[in-house]
């Protein structure tokens, strides 16, 4: 079970399975709760996931302006973000 991502400072806590059934559109986004997106300025970030064992895995990604981006978080801890548009 994840406990948390990271991204500039700011992390959002995730329950399992937390986003599985979003579909890959523009209104996808709409559909996550406030309390799990996190707005970005343009730039490069680290992201980090912690999970259950205390493991974390790091990320790096950038950001462009008016781009929304989406991360998977697997269990095993790996990371994949995504542009999604």
């Amino acid at each position: 079970m994840t406990r948390g991502v990271t991204v500039a400072g700011q992390t959002v806590k995730l329950a399992a399975h937390a986003g599985e059934k979003l579909a890959h559109s523009d209104s996808a986004a709409a559909e996550i709760p406030e309390g799990q997106k996190i707005d970005l300025p343009p730039g490069k970030y680290k992201v980090t996931l912690k999970v259950e064992d205390g493991m974390a895995q790091s990320r790096e990604f950038e950001v462009a302006a008016n781009e929304t981006w989406g991360l998977l978080a697997g269990t095993d801890g790996v990371l994949l973000p995504m542009r999604l548009y």
